[in-house]
């Protein structure tokens, strides 16, 4: 048995927080708001959250670190189990793994950009200049 106290300061088992994540807000759900909140906005979808939402493997972000460093990644998949979103660079290497909640305050703070369906070309010069950039600074 695993209690939860009002401030959610007791930590919980991962094992319980699996198997609450749909109903938390993961890929697939509606969301959850706790009504006695003090949090006006809990619950609700901005539409930060519902780009996160509509995300598919495939699709392109740009992850914003400071003024400098940029790097882009693949959303490869979407774990309905866990409800993480798992991206990958250009050479398929992990590039990080973030829940809905996370995605969407990166892109709330532009620290994340979803990338347009851009032309290969603009999308490997871009890559190319960026590791020029690193590589001569």
């Amino acid at each position: 048995m695993h209690y939860l106290d009002y401030q959610a300061t007791t930590p919980l088992a991962p094992e319980a927080l699996e198997a609450m994540l749909f109903w938390l807000g993961g890929p697939g759900s509606d969301g959850f708001a706790n009504p006695a909140s003090n949090d006006a906005n809990a619950g609700a979808a901005d539409q930060f959250t519902q780009t996160v939402k509509k995300l598919k493997a495939g699709d392109w972000l740009e992850f914003r670190e400071g003024t400098e460093q940029r790097t882009q990644a693949k959303l490869s998949y979407i774990s309905p189990l866990k409800g993480t979103y798992l991206f990958v660079n250009r050479q398929g290497e992990s590039a990080g793994e973030y829940s809905l909640s996370q995605l969407a305050q990166k892109l709330r703070a532009a620290r994340a950009v979803l990338l347009a369906d851009a032309p290969l070309i603009e999308r490997a010069m871009s890559s190319i200049v960026g590791t020029l950039k690193k590589s001569i600074g």
